[in-house]
């Protein structure tokens, strides 16, 4: 494409001068506009779908993924814990407040608890959660809500369920909120894996939450495609997903031309290339999971039908006669390791 030099712009005649390959071109004001556009090529409409802090960590890995409507039993107990954390920070008894959780549910909050007490030394901790709301500061970016906070010792606290995860692009969010209320420069943010009872704690600055915030938003807005992370199985495009399925092809490729095993060993010698099998090999840990649950449907279809009993489900499983269904058992026992 041959260099446009637009050498002057003069809006009190509605016209711009223009110069290609050393000609000079007067254009009126709305051609010059349409004539940039036509340069700019086509643009692609804005993201306006305001994204939740707790997102962004994942948005971080894959600029790509996109939440499950289906919050499942992991994000129930993790709000049913949390609920009993803030109950217990702000006086209520531990019976009441921990008369819903396991046993086990129950020893990870009041670790957490008393984590948070010995940190805070004495200082108020607020747990309410119109008091630990945060505002909407972002034009892409709701607002948020931290588990609890320490304004006195600027210290930010979220109670983290499950595996330990990495969820500072979140954290970010809030901590630049909690400075600007509380008009520090910087604060801590502590991050209480009650689980595996580990405290995991970083500093913010101003600049850097605001900066972090912003890396992540821009990198979804540029829509770079999609990444193999550690959040493709709550994705809810996972199966879907064009990367995953060809890295699930390539695993299922090499385990059918039976050259698995030399190409592990080859791939094996190499860091990085080792990194990227393990990643690609994961896509279909999900499929695994979700083979092995559908085998135990089966198989309670045919234990039912080898004991007389009739079901009215899907045709695929009108063909598990009665004198097959011992063989189906027997061979999906072993499949699944019973």
């Amino acid at each position: 494409m041959k260099p446009v030099t637009c050498i002057n712009v003069a809006r009190e005649t509605g016209h711009a001068v223009l110069s290609l390959d050393g000609a000079e071109y007067a254009v009126s004001l709305d051609d010059l506009q349409k004539i940039l556009a036509d340069i700019a090529g086509p643009r692609p409409a804005p993201a306006t779908e305001l994204l939740r802090p707790s997102l962004l960590p994942k948005l971080a890995q894959c600029p790509c993924y996109v939440s499950s409507p289906d919050a499942g039993e992991a994000a129930q107990r993790g709000t049913r814990m949390d609920d009993a954390f803030r109950a217990l920070l702000m006086g209520v008894d531990e019976f009441r407040a921990c008369e819903h959780l396991k046993a086990d549910e129950k020893e990870s909050i009041l670790w957490a608890v008393k984590t948070v007490r010995t940190l805070c030394s004495g200082e108020e901790v607020i747990a309410d959660k119109n008091r630990c709301a945060f505002p909407q500061w972002h034009p892409r970016v709701t607002g948020g809500e931290a588990d609890c906070l320490c304004p006195a010792l600027g210290k930010l606290f979220d109670l983290k369920s499950g595996q330990i995860r990495n969820y500072w692009e979140q954290q970010a969010s809030y901590a630049k909120s909690f400075m600007e209320r509380e008009f520090l420069d910087e604060i801590t943010c502590h991050l209480l894996y009650c689980d595996q009872q580990q405290i995991v704690t970083r500093k913010f600055t101003y600049r850097e939450a605001i900066s972090i915030v912003n890396g992540v938003v821009d990198a979804v807005d540029r829509g770079g495609g999609p990444r193999l992370c550690d959040y493709c199985g709550w994705c809810a495009s996972q199966d879907t997903c064009p990367l995953r399925n060809r890295a699930a092809q390539e695993m299922l490729t090499l385990a059918e031309a039976g050259t698995l095993e030399a190409s592990f060993a080859e791939i094996a010698e190499n860091p990085s290339r080792l990194a990227e099998f393990v990643t690609k090999a994961a896509v279909l840990e999900s499929y695994v999971k979700k083979g092995k649950e559908k085998i135990g449907e089966i198989m309670s279809i045919a234990k039912a039908q080898a004991a007389g009993k009739t079901y009215e489900r899907h045709e695929m499983y009108a063909e598990l006669q009665k004198e097959v269904g011992y063989q189906l058992l027997k061979h999906m026992n072993a499949v699944i390791g019973g």
